[in-house]
Parts: C-alpha cells; structure tokens; sequence
C-alpha cells in the first residue's frame, strides 16, 4: 500500500496552496506534450479543493490534517522548491519536507538554488 502523507494546514495555508496548486496546471493540460506531472496534479484537484472549502467553512482557524497521496506530495515538494514562492507557501513545503523526512521518503535529489 502507497502511503499518504499528513500535514497540517491553516485555513490562509490551505488557501494559498490550492491557489497555487490550481495555476501550476491551469490552462496547460490542452498540450499534447503536457508533464505527466500535471495530469497527476489536475487528477488531485478537486480532492484538495473540497477539503479546503470545508476547511474555510469551519469556524477559527484551527490547523486541519491533510492527507495527500506520496506522489502528490513529492510533485509538491519538488515545485516548491524551484519556484518562486511566498512565506506561507515556505511554511507549507516545511511540512511537506518534514513528513517525507521523517517518513524516510525525502527524494535525495540536489535542491536547485534560485
């Protein structure tokens, strides 16, 4: 069994990402030469998107587990890494870094310094 990867994420994290996440793959999925990444991604979607509007939904701001599959999780890890990205998406890829850590899932591929 493929294990799934536990975050949490405030609501303004939870916002942020699936923003995001959305324009990571947004208008590119018509290309015939399209990364299988981004199928991978635009296939997650709207799993994310749903439990992020339940999230918002919820009174406070109370930090809500996350569960994303491995694959999701290092496709992640990996753009963030390389793109340009704000405090709360830093916070996020944090997360992200520390679980696949301690899960011994880390990919050891050299960070590509900006």
């Amino acid at each position: 069994m493929v294990p799934t990867v536990r975050i949490r994420l405030a609501k303004h994290e939870a916002e942020r990402l699936v923003t995001y996440y959305f324009s990571s793959f947004n208008g590119k999925l018509k290309d015939a030469n399209v990364d299988n990444e981004l199928i991978v991604m635009a296939e997650y979607y709207d799993k994310l998107f749903i439990k992020a509007v339940r999230h918002g939904i919820k009174p406070g701001n109370k930090p809500v587990v996350y569960q994303l599959p491995l694959s999701i999780s290092r496709i992640l890890h990996d753009r963030l890494q390389s793109d340009p990205w704000d405090t709360i998406l830093q916070n996020v890829l944090g997360s992200l870094d520390q679980e696949l850590t301690n899960m011994g899932m880390k990919p050891n591929i050299p960070v590509k310094l900006l």
